[in-house]
């Protein structure tokens, strides 16, 4: 099944996967600072107190958060000790038992933690960069220079966006329990051997 391709939207600006089915969004060129992926199967993310400057916190959930920090004056924002940014007003990407650190000279007025699915983010992120997207999930580039991107099937593109998939891949590969399980059903096919919703 081919994957139609969006138009990128603009810079922050949330795109619906409206699929109906797994995609994979391959993002090139331009300069970009953050791809972020979310589901709403997610829980949300809890947003710690900021830190004192260079004090690091920790993202103690095993899925990836994105950190919106704004205002103040910082100068270094680090993931994982590696220095990703270097003022406010940006969105880091914690990898799941990552840490984050802010130098500061006046603490940000606010920092905001939201759990993805998949993202990466920095100055600038390299390309291309393929992330995984989830029916009714969303992605959301952030940017200073637009970038192009295509959408494919991971069927086609034999990518595995892992169990939470496996589902829809099953689903989409043409599973079919009457047909896959080592016994006959009776009632619904009106077969001897194991029932559907009848006792034996």
């Amino acid at each position: 099944m081919t994957v139609p391709t969006p138009a990128v939207p603009a810079t922050g600006v949330a795109q619906l996967n409206q699929t109906g089915q797994w995609a994979v969004a391959t993002v090139t060129g331009g300069t970009v600072q953050g791809i972020l992926v979310t589901s709403p199967s997610l829980a949300s993310a809890l947003t710690p107190a900021i830190p004192a400057s260079t004090v690091t916190a920790t993202n103690s959930s095993t899925n990836p958060v994105a950190v919106a920090i704004t205002g103040g004056t910082v100068t270094v924002v680090a993931v994982n000790g590696v220095t990703q940014f270097t003022a406010t007003g940006v969105t880091a990407v914690v990898p799941g038992g990552g840490t984050i650190a802010l130098t500061y000279s006046v603490v940000p007025t606010s920092w905001t933690w939201t759990s993805l699915l998949a993202g990466i983010s920095g100055s600038p992120v390299a390309s291309p960069y393929s992330v995984p997207l989830p029916p009714t999930g969303s992605v959301t580039l952030i940017y200073s220079s637009a970038p192009t991107w295509t959408w494919t099937n991971p069927l086609n593109e034999s990518y595995d966006p892992g169990f939470y998939g496996n589902n829809a891949l099953a689903e989409a590969a043409g599973y079919n329990p009457y047909t896959v399980l080592p016994y006959a059903q009776h009632a619904t096919l009106a077969q001897t051997g194991l029932a559907t919703g009848v006792s034996n």
